[in-house]
């Protein structure tokens, strides 16, 4: 978590996989899951 309340989460490719995958006609594709990003409102409460 960053100051600014952001966060990436990734890995080596030896535990999440590699950053391209092939698609359904064999070509290689940049895997859209390999690292996710996301922010958080520290202003609102969690429940």
């Amino acid at each position: 978590m960053h100051a600014n309340a952001c966060w990436r989460a990734n890995g080596p490719a030896e535990t999440i996989g590699s950053s391209t995958l092939p698609d359904a006609a064999g070509r290689e594709v940049t895997d859209p899951v390999n690292a996710l990003d996301g922010c958080s409102d520290p202003d609102v409460p969690v429940t």
